[in-house]
């Protein structure tokens, strides 16, 4: 069965695009039958990296009735391109026959071992549909105070209509693995506090000023820098996807297609934007630093329980039947303990070397 993996962000600009296809390449390296699709329908931008350009593209199967074995790009022996392309938004309007001709042609994708769906940026219907009908959901985080709330606005709107599976974080732009860790705590202390939904931590990227160099070459950057810390990252993370089959969810192709259009298609529940105070306390809440003093973290997490106390309140509608809890109020508040443990450790200085070989140097839990 295809393992389904809509790769999102909430926003633009933190890296997403890129995490996608390097992390499809991954899979494709360690022997993985891997098709990454390039669902950013408005700009789609994997065909920029990857410096192709397709012949023809989704939007060709809409409009001129193109096959699938038509537009997908063999990039090599496991790995297929299935590009996007701008304008597709009228998807969503598609008349009934249309409808079924598109989802006969997406239904004939040949198996994979892994989709990899890289979504547009930002809270779209076609953003939301993917994630609600992948079997699992990669978040790609940032430190920075913006990636942060908007994260945690699409996954407020995800389990507003339903939505309540374990999301994947992998924070972006790292300076070293303690820098990860901060930043991971403060975002799932929010999410599990007010949103009662489940997050964990896939891995991450170090920052790397060669990551711009591969763009502007448009070369992956796995094959332009192969032996990086970075590119070592890429791997951790293919790895631990490949480990983790057994917390996986859904029933493969044809059930991901059918309930991506059917979202499409349907009603979906978006919360009420909050207001102004709401938003900056959102901001302030869910940013981490990790040149502060230890103590002064400590205290921070601290007061967030107390700071995001109306944060799911305001602005979170009912439910729709059958979404699960029509009222927060139906399930107990949860009880929140946070592991202060790996924050505390951020006063030493970083290591040297991979991620995994700071933490077992310092003896740390992995990221």
């Amino acid at each position: 069965m295809t393992r389904t993996l809509a790769i999102t962000s909430g926003k633009g600009g933190v890296g997403k695009t890129n995490i996608s296809l390097n992390l499809a390449l991954q899979l494709a390296a360690l022997g993985k039958r891997t098709c990454l699709f390039d669902a950013d329908f408005g700009t789609a931008n994997v065909n920029i990296l990857l410096g192709i350009s397709p012949r023809y593209d989704i939007k060709d199967v809409i409009v001129q009735g193109k096959t699938l074995a038509d537009i997908i790009i063999g990039e090599n022996k496991n790995l297929d391109i299935l590009p996007g392309s701008s304008g597709v938004e009228e998807m969503a309007n598609l008349s009934p026959g249309r409808l079924k001709k598109l989802l006969g042609s997406l239904a004939a994708l040949p198996d994979y071992d892994f989709l990899v769906v890289d979504t547009a940026a930002g809270i779209s219907k076609n953003v939301v549909s993917f994630c609600l009908a992948a079997g699992e959901v990669v978040l790609v985080i940032t430190h920075e105070p913006t990636s942060l709330t908007d994260a945690f606005a699409l996954l407020k709107v995800l389990a507003a209509n339903g939505y309540q599976g374990t999301t994947k974080v992998v924070v972006n732009r790292c300076h070293d693995s303690s820098h990860a860790r901060i930043t991971f705590a403060t975002f799932k202390n929010a999410v599990s506090r007010h949103l009662q939904l489940k997050v964990a931590a896939l891995g991450l990227v170090l920052e790397d000023s060669k990551m711009v160099e591969a763009i502007r070459l448009q070369q992956p950057f796995l094959h332009k820098f192969p032996q990086s810390q970075t590119a070592k990252c890429f791997h951790m993370l293919a790895s631990r996807l490949i480990e983790n089959k057994d917390e996986i969810k859904g029933n493969g192709l044809d059930s991901f297609w059918r309930t991506t259009m059917e979202t499409m298609t349907g009603p979906l529940t978006i919360p009420s934007a909050p207001h102004k105070e709401v938003k900056e306390t959102e901001s302030m809440a869910l940013t981490g630093n990790n040149a502060w003093p230890a103590t002064e973290i400590v205290q921070e997490l601290k007061g967030i329980r107390q700071a995001l106390d109306n944060l799911a309140d305001k602005g979170l509608p009912q439910r729709q039947t059958g979404a699960g809890p029509t009222n927060r109020n139906q399930a107990a508040e949860p009880v929140v303990k946070l592991d202060l443990s790996p924050l505390l450790a951020t006063s030493q200085a970083p290591a040297h070397g991979s991620p995994d070989q700071q933490d077992k140097r310092h003896g740390k839990t992995k990221y």
